[in-house]
């Protein structure tokens, strides 16, 4: 596993089955950029980018998202 600390590139997809069908997110961390892009699978995704003065908040906005994701159901899309 990555130190946190380290990483200043990073992206992760992730998925989400529920009545309405399978939602996506796709959240990317490009040095003091965090970018959030979501939807319904096969739609249009919605994009939010997120501009922090130091890559350090960026980091811990980015972590602290993808820790989101995972309570709240998301499973990720890549993994083993």
């Amino acid at each position: 596993a990555k130190t946190d600390d380290a990483v200043t590139f990073e992206t992760r997809a992730f998925t989400r089955r529920d009545a309405s069908g399978e939602q996506v997110v796709q959240l990317s961390l490009e040095r003091n950029r965090v970018r959030v892009r979501w939807g319904k699978a096969g739609d249009e995704p919605r994009l939010q980018t997120l501009k922090f003065n130091t890559e350090a908040d960026a980091r811990r906005t980015y972590f602290a998202r993808l820790a989101e994701l995972d309570a709240k159901g998301y499973l990720d899309a890549v993994a083993d």
